[in-house]
Protein backbone atom coordinates (compact mmCIF):
# COMPACT_ATOMS: atom_id res chain seq x y z
CA UNK A 1 0.00 0.00 0.00
CA UNK A 2 1.19 3.51 -0.80
CA UNK A 3 2.78 5.14 2.25
CA UNK A 4 0.67 8.26 1.89
CA UNK A 5 -2.58 6.26 1.68
CA UNK A 6 -1.72 3.99 4.62
CA UNK A 7 -0.77 6.80 7.01
CA UNK A 8 -3.72 8.91 5.90
CA UNK A 9 -5.99 6.00 6.84
CA UNK A 10 -4.33 5.58 10.22
CA UNK A 11 -4.64 9.31 10.94
CA UNK A 12 -8.31 9.38 9.91
CA UNK A 13 -9.11 6.34 12.06
CA UNK A 14 -7.27 7.82 15.04
CA UNK A 15 -9.16 11.11 14.70
CA UNK A 16 -12.49 9.30 14.78
CA UNK A 17 -11.39 7.07 17.66
CA UNK A 18 -10.64 10.15 19.76
CA UNK A 19 -13.99 11.76 18.92
CA UNK A 20 -12.82 14.22 16.26
CA UNK A 21 -14.33 14.43 12.81
CA UNK A 22 -12.31 13.84 9.66
CA UNK A 23 -12.25 17.58 8.84
CA UNK A 24 -12.06 19.61 12.06
CA UNK A 25 -8.87 21.21 13.44
CA UNK A 26 -7.53 19.44 16.52
CA UNK A 27 -5.38 20.70 19.37
CA UNK A 28 -2.47 18.44 20.29
CA UNK A 29 -2.64 19.16 24.07
CA UNK A 30 -6.18 17.73 24.03
CA UNK A 31 -4.99 14.67 22.10
CA UNK A 32 -2.22 13.98 24.60
CA UNK A 33 -4.67 14.40 27.51
CA UNK A 34 -7.16 12.00 25.90
CA UNK A 35 -4.48 9.36 25.35
CA UNK A 36 -2.73 9.88 28.70
CA UNK A 37 0.69 10.54 27.19
CA UNK A 38 3.01 12.75 29.22
CA UNK A 39 4.57 15.68 27.37
CA UNK A 40 7.35 17.96 28.54
CA UNK A 41 8.11 21.13 26.60
CA UNK A 42 11.31 23.05 27.19
CA UNK A 43 13.84 24.97 25.10
CA UNK A 44 16.89 22.96 24.07
CA UNK A 45 20.16 24.10 22.57
CA UNK A 46 20.16 20.95 20.45
CA UNK A 47 18.64 21.00 16.97
CA UNK A 48 16.46 18.06 18.00
CA UNK A 49 12.75 18.65 17.55
CA UNK A 50 11.52 15.97 19.92
CA UNK A 51 12.29 12.77 21.80
CA UNK A 52 10.01 9.80 22.43
CA UNK A 53 10.64 7.55 25.45
CA UNK A 54 8.73 4.42 26.46
CA UNK A 55 9.33 2.67 29.78
CA UNK A 56 6.88 -0.13 30.53
CA UNK A 57 3.41 1.36 30.10
CA UNK A 58 4.63 4.93 30.55
CA UNK A 59 5.18 7.07 27.45
CA UNK A 60 6.86 10.46 27.56
CA UNK A 61 7.43 12.97 24.77
CA UNK A 62 9.94 15.80 25.03
CA UNK A 63 9.40 18.76 22.71
CA UNK A 64 11.97 21.44 21.93
CA UNK A 65 10.15 24.73 22.53
CA UNK A 66 13.01 26.64 20.90
CA UNK A 67 11.31 25.62 17.63
CA UNK A 68 8.32 27.49 16.19
CA UNK A 69 4.86 26.69 17.57
CA UNK A 70 3.80 25.23 14.23
CA UNK A 71 6.87 22.99 14.19
CA UNK A 72 6.16 21.91 17.76
CA UNK A 73 2.62 20.90 16.82
CA UNK A 74 3.92 18.82 13.93
CA UNK A 75 6.52 17.18 16.19
CA UNK A 76 3.80 16.32 18.72
CA UNK A 77 1.83 14.57 15.98
CA UNK A 78 4.99 12.87 14.70
CA UNK A 79 5.85 11.53 18.17
CA UNK A 80 2.27 10.36 18.57
CA UNK A 81 2.84 7.96 15.69
CA UNK A 82 5.70 6.37 17.64
CA UNK A 83 3.50 6.08 20.73
CA UNK A 84 0.57 4.49 18.89
CA UNK A 85 2.11 2.39 16.13
CA UNK A 86 5.87 2.00 16.64
CA UNK A 87 5.53 -0.97 18.96
CA UNK A 88 8.66 -2.11 20.78
CA UNK A 89 10.34 1.26 20.41
CA UNK A 90 11.92 2.46 23.65
CA UNK A 91 13.66 5.70 22.69
CA UNK A 92 13.96 7.80 19.55
CA UNK A 93 15.30 11.30 18.93
CA UNK A 94 13.50 12.94 16.03
CA UNK A 95 13.95 15.67 13.42
CA UNK A 96 10.52 15.69 11.71
CA UNK A 97 10.67 16.73 8.08
CA UNK A 98 14.38 15.90 7.77
CA UNK A 99 14.47 12.10 7.74
CA UNK A 100 15.61 9.35 5.40
CA UNK A 101 14.44 6.56 7.74
CA UNK A 102 11.31 4.74 6.55
CA UNK A 103 9.80 4.73 10.04
CA UNK A 104 10.42 8.46 10.42
CA UNK A 105 8.80 9.10 7.03
CA UNK A 106 5.82 7.09 8.24
CA UNK A 107 5.62 9.30 11.33
CA UNK A 108 5.86 12.45 9.18
CA UNK A 109 3.06 11.25 6.88
CA UNK A 110 0.85 10.38 9.83
CA UNK A 111 1.48 13.79 11.40
CA UNK A 112 0.61 15.59 8.15
CA UNK A 113 -2.72 13.82 7.80
CA UNK A 114 -3.59 13.99 11.49
CA UNK A 115 -3.09 17.75 11.66
CA UNK A 116 -4.05 18.78 8.13
CA UNK A 117 -6.25 16.08 6.56
CA UNK A 118 -7.00 16.40 2.86
CA UNK A 119 -10.72 16.22 3.66
CA UNK A 120 -10.27 19.11 6.07
CA UNK A 121 -8.44 21.19 3.46
CA UNK A 122 -11.17 20.58 0.89
CA UNK A 123 -13.96 21.31 3.37
CA UNK A 124 -12.44 24.58 4.57
CA UNK A 125 -11.66 25.75 1.05
CA UNK A 126 -15.26 25.01 0.09
CA UNK A 127 -16.46 27.09 3.06
CA UNK A 128 -14.08 29.83 1.96
CA UNK A 129 -15.46 29.75 -1.59
CA UNK A 130 -12.12 28.74 -3.12
CA UNK A 131 -12.99 25.38 -4.68
CA UNK A 132 -12.00 25.28 -8.35
CA UNK A 133 -10.00 28.51 -8.08
CA UNK A 134 -6.21 28.86 -7.96
CA UNK A 135 -5.11 29.16 -4.35
CA UNK A 136 -3.56 32.38 -3.11
CA UNK A 137 -0.95 32.74 -0.36
CA UNK A 138 -3.72 34.04 1.89
CA UNK A 139 -5.55 30.71 1.53
CA UNK A 140 -2.45 28.85 2.67
CA UNK A 141 -1.97 31.09 5.68
CA UNK A 142 -5.67 30.74 6.54
CA UNK A 143 -5.38 26.94 6.52
CA UNK A 144 -2.19 26.72 8.56
CA UNK A 145 -3.50 29.18 11.13
CA UNK A 146 -6.78 27.26 11.39
CA UNK A 147 -5.15 23.84 11.70
CA UNK A 148 -2.12 25.00 13.72
CA UNK A 149 0.56 23.69 11.38
CA UNK A 150 3.79 25.32 10.29
CA UNK A 151 4.15 26.91 6.87
CA UNK A 152 6.48 24.28 5.44
CA UNK A 153 4.21 21.42 6.53
CA UNK A 154 1.19 23.15 4.99
CA UNK A 155 2.96 23.68 1.67
CA UNK A 156 4.04 20.02 1.53
CA UNK A 157 0.53 18.77 2.26
CA UNK A 158 -1.03 21.07 -0.34
CA UNK A 159 1.48 19.86 -2.93
CA UNK A 160 0.58 16.24 -2.15
CA UNK A 161 -3.10 17.13 -2.53
CA UNK A 162 -2.36 18.58 -5.98
CA UNK A 163 -3.63 22.01 -4.97
CA UNK A 164 -0.38 23.88 -5.61
CA UNK A 165 2.65 23.18 -7.78
CA UNK A 166 6.19 22.65 -6.55
CA UNK A 167 7.14 25.97 -8.18
CA UNK A 168 4.36 27.81 -6.32
CA UNK A 169 5.34 26.20 -3.02
CA UNK A 170 8.94 27.30 -3.51
CA UNK A 171 7.88 30.85 -4.36
CA UNK A 172 5.81 31.07 -1.15
CA UNK A 173 8.41 29.62 1.23
CA UNK A 174 10.00 32.87 2.43
CA UNK A 175 8.85 35.86 4.50
CA UNK A 176 5.82 34.08 5.94
CA UNK A 177 5.72 36.09 9.18
CA UNK A 178 5.51 39.36 7.25
CA UNK A 179 2.80 37.96 4.97
CA UNK A 180 0.75 36.67 7.92
CA UNK A 181 1.05 39.97 9.77
CA UNK A 182 0.04 41.90 6.63
CA UNK A 183 -3.12 39.76 6.38
CA UNK A 184 -4.02 40.31 10.03
CA UNK A 185 -2.93 36.95 11.45
CA UNK A 186 -1.00 36.23 14.65
CA UNK A 187 2.71 35.59 13.99
CA UNK A 188 3.10 33.28 17.00
CA UNK A 189 2.60 30.15 14.92
CA UNK A 190 5.89 30.96 13.17
CA UNK A 191 7.87 31.87 16.29
CA UNK A 192 9.55 29.84 19.04
CA UNK A 193 7.63 29.80 22.32
CA UNK A 194 10.57 29.02 24.61
CA UNK A 195 8.15 27.69 27.22
CA UNK A 196 8.68 25.11 29.93
CA UNK A 197 5.47 23.18 30.52
CA UNK A 198 4.25 19.72 31.47
CA UNK A 199 1.10 17.94 30.32
CA UNK A 200 0.47 14.87 32.45
CA UNK A 201 -1.94 13.13 34.78
CA UNK A 202 1.07 12.56 37.06
CA UNK A 203 0.10 15.45 39.37
CA UNK A 204 -3.51 14.24 39.53
CA UNK A 205 -2.42 10.73 40.53
CA UNK A 206 -0.09 12.15 43.19
CA UNK A 207 -2.96 14.29 44.54
CA UNK A 208 -5.25 11.25 44.70
CA UNK A 209 -2.59 9.31 46.61
CA UNK A 210 -2.23 12.21 49.05
CA UNK A 211 -6.00 12.39 49.61
CA UNK A 212 -6.17 8.62 50.11
CA UNK A 213 -3.44 8.85 52.74
CA UNK A 214 -1.07 6.52 50.91
CA UNK A 215 1.66 9.18 50.76
CA UNK A 216 2.59 12.06 53.07
CA UNK A 217 2.45 15.72 52.04
CA UNK A 218 6.25 15.77 52.04
CA UNK A 219 6.32 12.83 49.65
CA UNK A 220 3.66 14.54 47.50
CA UNK A 221 5.83 17.66 47.18
CA UNK A 222 8.86 15.48 46.48
CA UNK A 223 7.05 13.71 43.62
CA UNK A 224 5.95 17.01 42.07
CA UNK A 225 9.44 18.45 42.45
CA UNK A 226 11.01 15.38 40.80
CA UNK A 227 8.61 15.81 37.87
CA UNK A 228 9.47 19.51 37.62
CA UNK A 229 5.89 20.54 38.33
CA UNK A 230 6.67 22.63 41.40
CA UNK A 231 9.39 24.48 39.49
CA UNK A 232 6.89 25.33 36.72
CA UNK A 233 4.31 26.58 39.23
CA UNK A 234 6.88 28.79 40.95
CA UNK A 235 7.95 30.29 37.62
CA UNK A 236 4.32 31.14 36.77
CA UNK A 237 3.74 33.09 39.99
CA UNK A 238 0.94 35.64 40.36
CA UNK A 239 -2.73 34.98 41.02
CA UNK A 240 -5.46 33.57 38.81
CA UNK A 241 -7.88 35.89 37.08
CA UNK A 242 -11.32 34.44 36.37
CA UNK A 243 -13.54 36.30 33.94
Amino acid sequence: MNLNVREAGLARAQRLKMGFSAVEPIEMPKVYRILGITCVKRPMESQLSGVFVRSGKAEVVLINSAKSLGHQNFTLAHELYHALFDHGLETRACHPGFNDSFVERQADEFASHLLLPIEGIQHMLHERGRVGRPLQLGDIIYLEQLFGVGHKAALIQLKKAGLISAETAQAWEANIREAAKHLGYDEQLYRATGETTLWSDYAEMASQALEAGTISFGKYEELLSDAGILDIEEEDGGSDVVD
